[in-house]
Order: C-alpha cells, then sequence, then structure tokens
C-alpha cells in the first residue's frame, strides 16, 4: 500500500542527489540526500521492508558511482545492520536516532569508500581524506539531516515514525 509513497522518496532523493547535491559541494565533500532519505524511511520500517529497500537503495547507488557496483551495495548493508542494532536502543527518539544515523553512516560509508578506492590503488593521504571529502560530507548532512526527514514524512504521510 505504502510501497509507491517510498518509491517517490527515492527518485525525489535521485534528483536531489543527481542535481542538487553537486551545487552544495564544500571543499571535496557534498551532502548523501540519498543516505538521508533512507534514514528516514528507515526510520518508518521494520522488518522485511527495510532490508528491501536497503538492497534497492544499495544496488542503485552502485549503478551510478564511480566504485564497484557491489561496494555501495556493502556499505549500506553494513550500515543496515548498524542502523538495526542502533533503533533498538534509541528507538523512542526518532530525532536522536536520526542524527545518529546520519553521523554513523557518513562515517561508516565514507571510510569503507575510502578503504576500498585504497584498495583498487587510489593514493589518497589519509589526512586529506578526512578533511576535505569525509568531514564536510558529514557536517552537510548533520545539516540537511532534519530537512530531509521532514520532506519524507510528508511525502510517505507518515510523521512522528509511525510504520509502514
Amino acid at each position: 500500500m505504502a510501497t509507491w509513497r517510498i518509491f517517490l522518496v527515492w527518485v525525489l532523493a535521485w534528483w536531489a542527489q543527481l542535481l542538487l547535491a553537486p551545487l552544495l559541494r564544500w571543499l571535496e565533500g557534498f551532502p548523501d540526500v540519498l543516505l538521508l532519505a533512507w534514514l528516514a524511511v528507515a526510520l518508518l520500517l521494520r522488518g522485511r521492508a527495510f532490508w528491501v529497500w536497503t538492497l534497492i537503495w544499495g544496488f542503485s547507488l552502485g549503478w551510478i558511482s564511480g566504485l564497484p557496483d557491489w561496494v555501495p551495495l556493502m556499505g549500506y548493508l553494513m550500515l543496515g545492520l548498524a542502523w538495526w542494532w542502533v533503533r533498538r536502543r534509541l528507538w523512542e527518539r526518532p530525532y536522536l536516532l536520526l542524527f545518529a544515523g546520519a553521523l554513523i553512516g557518513t562515517m561508516t560509508l565514507r571510510l569503507w569508500e575510502y578503504g576500498i578506492l585504497n584498495l583498487l590503488g587510489t593514493s589518497l593521504p589519509w589526512r586529506t581524506g578526512i578533511s576535505r571529502v569525509i568531514m564536510p560530507s558529514l557536517l552537510w548532512n548533520l545539516l540537511l539531516a532534519l530537512p530531509v526527514y521532514t520532506v519524507v514524512t510528508a511525502v510517505t504521510g507518515r510523521p512522528g515514525g509511525e510504520e509502514l
């Protein structure tokens, strides 16, 4: 029933990621609107639907990123496990969970991608990667977490973390 609403969020997040996020580049970091939308949707989903949409988000990001297809998928699966663990402890506080997810998600995905890029032979010094890519992305994601959550709850019609 609500699958079309989540699909609409997914499409809007893609548009925002492809059209708006490049305009918000600071140093070499930019906001990860797809991650923030996934976090907001993940607040509303439980069980099997959560894992299905996590796979969809990971597969779709693998299609357009410059990384091998499996890297974003594995990143989102790792993030899904971390989200599941953190959510069990903070489930009554959706805003705290949202910001914790933005922090953990950004660090998990960016460090995972940095590690894979280093294994594949891309030479980016650790200090440069942290200061010019990871930290600006983290700042953007923390600033945009609440506005993206507000848009997602408006589109899905489920304010306050009700289950879909």
